[in-house]
């Protein structure tokens, strides 16, 4: 896919994704007790159609498996599922 098609693509997603990235913020939860939060991710991986998602890693971890159709570089992407035990000073 050619940068400009990647680039339209996550410009065509990214709106119904901002829903995503309230519903997580809304329900934060600890290191340790991401049970809901590692469940829905895993739902949302399902949705978009990933070739293989293995959760229950480490924990809540969650590991996601996409295929592409040809050979190629391979990449991974880390990311925290967890909340910092802070309370909200702004009205956001």
């Amino acid at each position: 896919m050619e940068p400009d098609a990647i680039r339209e693509t996550v410009n065509e997603i990214a709106p119904a994704y901002a829903g995503v990235r309230h519903h997580l913020h809304r329900n934060p939860e600890l290191s340790g007790q991401e049970q809901e939060t590692s469940a829905f991710v895993a739902t949302e991986l399902h949705r978009l159609g990933m070739d293989e998602v293995q959760t229950g890693v480490g924990g809540h971890g969650i590991v996601a498996l996409l295929r592409g159709s040809g050979k190629g570089p391979l990449f991974a992407i880390r990311a925290d599922m967890d909340a910092l035990p802070i309370q909200e000073e702004g009205d956001l």
